[in-house]
């Protein structure tokens, strides 16, 4: 996301001097369209993590993962197994598409739901520890 940002700002540095509050503007403007699908898409997958890990508190967070954050660990996990996922995964990884076109081929889908059915809809937990084996590892 940093060099889509330098790429713009280089290429618009010229309106920067002649018009420094519209270059601001546009600028905020490109950002919002350019960049923040991917931030949203991120602030989503940590909060699911999050509460899959059990970093959240809050008596409120189910204790199951929502049908969403079953749906985005299924593509992860899925994707280290077939390929058609993985090309989908990769071009969310490099930014070509953001995961609801990527992710939204029928192809995909199918082959996610596949990966699902024949695990019993399980999917597996992120590696490593859990939060509190996590806590008591570090002394807290």
């Amino acid at each position: 996301m940093a060099l889509q940002e330098a790429q713009w700002v280089a290429a618009n540095s010229g309106d920067a001097e002649r018009d420094p509050a519209g270059f601001a503007l546009a600028y905020a403007a490109w950002c919002g369209s350019a960049l923040r699908p991917w931030f949203d898409v991120q602030v989503e997958a940590d909060r699911g993590l999050a509460t899959v890990m059990g970093a959240v508190r809050d008596s409120d967070a189910p204790t199951a993962p929502p049908d969403r954050d079953v749906a985005r660990m299924a593509r992860s996990a899925c994707a280290y197994e077939d390929p058609v996922v993985m090309r989908a995964r990769a071009k969310v990884q490099h930014l070509a598409e953001v995961p609801a076109v990527a992710y939204a081929d029928e192809e995909v889908r199918r082959h996610v739901d596949l990966w699902l059915a024949a695990r019993g809809g399980h999917v597996p937990g992120p590696d490593g520890p859990g939060r509190e084996e996590w806590l008591a590892a570090v002394g807290v």
